[in-house]
């Protein structure tokens, strides 16, 4: 039995090897020096031998808090590999609702992975946790914050034991297929640089193989011309450099990460800073901040955070008050990633769903999820963007979706008038994604520019994005409509419960009324409407999907009222 648990667990290691791949970025004392001071710093007591990469790779196996870990050390390695195995088992008939689960777990909570593996011989189905966790330079803010991130392992294993167990309780054995088209309600956008171009289309090549500071800046500002005058690199390594090269072309990898002759990559800076000095379309020098830090890096791929501050107006001692006011300015942070997969690999995974659509088409048969966006275009390589758009959008790749997802729709847009019902449903889709990216980014305007288009559908998914967009926005014509909607939707269900049991009528709809009350209220407190919004509030508190909202939304009521009276209590000048 031990010799089969060795097998398993050696299985498991190959199996998070390759989530979690090595990397060589310096580290200023050794890594199991590193890890071992933190294991001590916990109190815990360790074993640890060579994995199966050799002596330049050790094993920790240690017990935190009652659960069973092992944490992977590799000598010029920043991160370590944590594993909390075997939190959880299941029969062998539960496999695709484990595989759901995971898929839905690992979306939402990208830093905690759920894997499992199967056990033969037992007839079950064991799950384990991955972590990855970055060794800081500061020892003892490593001590506190890798306790913390074991500690996170319990609550993960804890959500994700609850999720499994709703989904066993609803007795659904089609939950992944029926909801593949409704649960990735993200977005992204690109600028709008397409030229003009014949039915002959060209295949692409990796699109997201560099990320430009031109990109960037045309994307997030949504202007169509930057004309750049200084460009400043700040980062530890190399202090401060000024650009010489062409600054519309500048790679933001470059700055963090160095490419290796066998084409994969590696982070040799931690973070760096860019100010960058552009005149946009209305001629007028302003100054942006680019801020990127190295994240995480698994399965061939480096992820680097971008945060964006945007100019602000000049503090004045003359006018102190009124430019402090005005320099208030909230950042654009997203993530990014480099891939160093070979773009061939990416060329060829897509042909093999295009012909695979393709024939489905031919033959008639219904398509789901990915295969049914490709199906949008009859050109591949429409239907390439259209394909790795999604992909990225499902791994929360916001930024990087955008530049395939928009330039997509400046293609298909042009043919809109000639297509046929279907074809236009589906557009509406890929146009809801655009803007659901956009406002994930928080570019309010052009999210409203995408969704607008979609809220002539009457698709309760569209319009919760929509209102959304508005809401989060603080834009004017929220509260109207939502208004408008309440009514029409009250009216609705009214005149449905007169013919019919009023419990057969469509959960989702129920579902839609709530939301609206949610964002109404939401809204009234945004206009200082506090008494309105209370009463609002109040109202919801007998559904217990709402409790933890409400609670919320009540307190930041209250600090609000208490502020206002504050505020009015002092002398004015």
């Amino acid at each position: 039995m031990r010799e089969f648990a060795i097998r398993i667990y050696r299985m498991i290691r190959k199996l998070f090897s390759k989530l979690f791949p090595r990397s060589s970025s310096p580290l200023t004392t050794t890594a199991t020096q590193r890890l071992e001071h933190v294991l001590h710093r916990l109190q815990v007591e360790w074993e640890v031998t060579p994995t199966s990469q050799g002596g330049a790779e050790m094993d920790y196996h240690f017990h935190f808090q009652n659960g069973d870990f092992h944490a992977m050390a590799r000598e010029g390695r920043p991160y370590v590999r944590v594993h909390f195995l075997f939190f959880l088992d299941t029969a062998f008939g539960n496999l695709d609702n484990v595989r759901y689960a995971c898929n839905e777990f690992n979306t939402q909570y990208p830093e905690y992975k759920v894997i499992y593996t199967l056990d033969e011989k037992e007839h079950k189905i064991n799950l384990h946790i991955a972590m990855s966790f970055r060794l800081a330079d500061a020892q003892e803010v490593d001590v506190r914050d890798f306790g913390s991130s074991l500690t996170m392992c319990f609550e993960a294993a804890r959500t994700y034991r609850q999720l499994l167990e709703s989904i066993l309780e609803s007795d659904n054995s089609n939950l992944e297929e029926n909801t593949a088209m409704n649960r990735r309600e993200v977005f992204l956008a690109r600028e709008a640089e397409i030229q003009h171009q014949s039915p002959a289309y060209r295949w692409r090549t990796n699109e997201t193989e560099r990320h430009t500071l031109g990109q960037l800046l045309r994307t997030m500002l949504g202007v169509d011309e930057v004309n750049f005058l200084r460009l400043r690199v700040v980062a530890r390594e190399f202090w401060e450099t000024s650009v010489e090269e062409e600054m519309e072309n500048y790679d933001l990898a470059d700055v963090l990460t160095r490419r290796e002759d066998d084409g994969t990559a590696l982070f040799v800076c931690e973070s760096a800073t860019l100010i960058i000095e552009v005149t946009t379309t209305a001629r007028q020098r302003e100054e942006y901040v680019v801020h990127l830090h190295a994240e995480d890096e698994a399965e061939g791929t480096l992820y680097m955070r971008v945060t964006l501050v945007q100019p602000t107006l000049s503090a004045s001692p003359r006018h102190s008050l009124v430019s402090a006011e005005a320099a208030k300015t909230t950042p654009l942070s997203f993530l990014m990633a480099l891939d160093t997969t070979d773009p061939r690999q990416r060329l060829s995974e897509f042909q093999y769903i295009w012909d695979e659509v393709q024939a489905a088409l031919k033959e008639g048969k219904p398509l789901e999820g990915d295969r049914l966006f490709v199906s949008l275009s009859e050109w591949p390589n429409v239907g390439y963007d259209l394909y790795w758009g999604r992909r990225f959008f499902e791994s929360r790749r916001y930024y990087e979706a955008l530049q395939y997802f928009e330039n997509a729709y400046i293609v298909l847009s042009r043919n809109y008038h000639e297509m046929s019902k279907s074809s236009k449903e589906k557009f509406y889709e890929l146009a809801y994604y655009i803007g659901l990216c956009y406002s994930h980014l928080k570019l309010y305007r052009q999210a409203y520019f995408y969704l607008d288009a979609t809220y002539s559908q009457h698709s309760i998914r569209y319009t919760t994005a929509y209102v959304n967009t508005l809401v989060d926005s603080c834009d004017f014509r929220a509260l109207p409509i939502i208004n408008v909607l309440l009514n029409n939707l009250s009216e609705e269900l009214e005149s449905d419960s007169e013919e019919e049991d009023r419990d057969n009528l469509p959960q989702n709809l129920f579902d839609f009324l709530r939301f609206l009350r949610r964002r109404k209220a939401y809204a009234l407190i945004d206009l200082h409407h506090y008494d309105e919004a209370e009463q609002l509030l109040h109202s919801l508190l007998g559904n217990p999907d709402d409790e933890a909202f409400v609670l919320d939304e009540l307190a930041y009521l209250e600090q609000q009222r208490a502020a206002e009276k504050d505020n009015d209590a002092q002398p004015q000048p």
